[in-house]
């Protein structure tokens, strides 16, 4: 308790990798012009002692940052509306590329993120380039990041895998469908996209540059509500999962490769039969199923469960409180899983006929075949989870 105590004193907090950092609420003459309410930075330290030491030097650091922000304030105020925010630029600035690099090598080393975290992050701020321009954080206007979100508004969704859009640039593929009916990118897409520049931006101003201010912030669309997001998706009705489980594959196919088509022979030893039934039994996500080993399955006194972690190398979960046990349906037993299980071998994967994507994209083959599922039953929806 005495710990925790000191802990709260100090407003030391420690993330999940273990590094304590500090976290001070934005005064507030500034907090609405600042871009966020808490400010917060990295002792880059694991050990308390270290980290009690280095933070006189971090809060005289802090409060620097902010009298440095209210003088910028003061000599750039007047309407901000296609204004410059922040210092004038100057040669000796780094582009945004640059900024960016840096700023992503750092968080993935402290927040330890996954392949696919990292590829996004990348992508995403190569489009933030492509659009607005590739200048020091200082040069961007207000006018810059106006236009970034509402052509992020105006694109199409799944741009990037349309064959009709190949090669062609954001700006031109906003400008050909600007009169067509069809699904544009989603607010919380626009929302991640711009939050990654957000994020170099409160880096640099950390790192590079206090008087920086963070203009792109207080554009991001908000999050969404708990009412919104119940409407944004909905799960299967008990007729769409009928539709499903009617399938050939469920039932009986004309062969493996010809799934679609109804026969005699069974797919209980493959993984599109079992992975809709654990995920639909089980509560198990797509990549939860498709990644587990027989190890994963187990038993503790007469009870069966499937072990949900990432106790390999080759399995990742979506976050840390992911990792639960899930006693096996007695709908599943029923189904055969049991025997299915009796015939792997230790440690190996249940479903290897389904491969793993690469680190950045994982779920690549799992969701295709998925799809198909869904397509073949005639219950294909956006808004289906």
């Amino acid at each position: 308790m005495q710990f925790w105590r000191h802990m709260k004193q100090h407003r030391l907090f420690k993330r999940e990798n273990g590094y304590y950092y500090h976290r001070v609420r934005v005064p507030a003459d500034i907090r609405e012009r600042y871009g966020k309410a808490v400010e917060q930075v990295s002792l880059a330290t694991t050990d308390f002692r270290t980290a009690r030491k280095l933070l006189p030097s971090i809060t005289v650091k802090i409060d620097q940052i902010f009298d440095d922000f209210r003088r910028g304030l003061q000599t750039h105020s007047g309407p901000c509306t296609g204004a410059i925010l922040g210092p004038p630029p100057t040669h000796s600035e780094p582009l945004m590329s640059a900024i960016a690099d840096e700023c992503f090598r750092e968080l993935k080393r402290q927040k330890d993120w996954s392949p696919k975290t990292e590829k996004t992050r990348e992508t995403q701020i190569r489009l933030f380039l492509e659009i607005c321009g590739d200048k020091p954080l200082s040069a961007y206007t207000q006018a810059d990041i106006r236009s970034f979100k509402q052509l992020l508004l105006s694109l199409p969704a799944n741009a990037h895998s349309c064959k009709e859009f190949r090669g062609l640039t954001k700006l031109k593929i906003a400008a050909i469908t600007k009169d067509r009916t069809c699904a544009r990118l989603s607010n919380e897409s626009v929302r991640q996209i711009m939050t990654t520049a957000s994020l170099v931006f409160g880096w640099a101003r950390s790192h590079h540059e206090a008087g920086l201010i963070n203009i792109i912030h207080p554009m991001i669309p908000k999050l969404p509500t708990a009412k919104q997001k119940r409407n944004s998706r909905h799960g299967f009705t008990i007729d769409e999962l009928n539709q499903l489980f009617e399938l050939p594959v469920f039932c009986g196919v004309k062969s493996l490769s010809d799934w679609k088509e109804p026969g005699n022979i069974s797919l209980r030893d493959h993984g599109i039969f079992w992975i809709p039934l654990l995920s639909l039994f089980s509560g198990l996500r797509l990549m939860e199923a498709v990644q587990l080993t027989s190890d994963d399955v187990k038993i503790e006194g007469d009870i069966w469960f499937l072990d949900i972690s990432s106790n390999s190398p080759e399995k990742r979960l979506k976050n840390f409180s992911a990792e639960r046990s899930i006693p096996l349906h007695p709908q599943l037993i029923r189904a055969g899983f049991l025997e299915f299980h009796k015939q792997k071998s230790d440690r190996s994967r249940l479903f290897p006929e389904i491969p793993i994507g690469p680190p950045e994209q994982r779920q690549r083959y799992a969701s295709k075949l998925f799809n198909a599922l869904l397509k073949e039953a005639g219950i294909k929806s956006t808004r289906s989870c």
